[in-house]
């Protein structure tokens, strides 16, 4: 975890004293490194919701370009957005696929911060269910 910390380190290092085009090319380079190798699923889309300030409901507080968005809090209760398809669906793929498929998780180091029981690597995807019909 170290290396970890002290490569995204330098890769801020980087960005400050080389500008945008060398950062985009050291963030590529530690998205590459073994850290990101053996992806981890994510806690997030089960224990966190973000509302952002227009209403709008997404899986994590990093989501800045709302990309993880499921829905509105103009338009439905916290309730219903918790329970929801779309939610229960993105809980799937984040057991499937560990954020692979996601592009703002794709890169992210929260999961490889969690502690030894905050991980779900082993959390089998037949324990969720859906029951709503939101």
């Amino acid at each position: 975890m170290k290396n970890f910390q002290t490569l995204m380190v330098l890769t801020y290092w980087h960005c400050n004293l080389f500008g945008e085009n060398e950062a985009g090319e050291a963030h590529s380079q530690s998205l590459n490194s073994n850290f990101f190798k053996k992806r981890r699923p994510c806690r997030y889309p089960f224990t966190h919701l973000t509302v952002r300030s227009d209403g709008k409901v997404v899986v994590c507080c990093a989501d800045w370009l709302k990309e993880t968005c499921y829905g509105n809090v103009m338009d439905h209760s916290l309730d219903e957005l918790w329970n929801s398809r779309s939610l229960y669906d993105f809980r799937c793929r984040m057991l499937n696929y560990r954020g692979a498929d996601i592009s703002c998780c794709r890169g992210c180091e929260i999961p490889y911060r969690d502690t030894p029981e905050d991980d779900l690597s082993d959390f089998p995807v037949e324990r969720l269910s859906y029951t709503n019909n939101f």
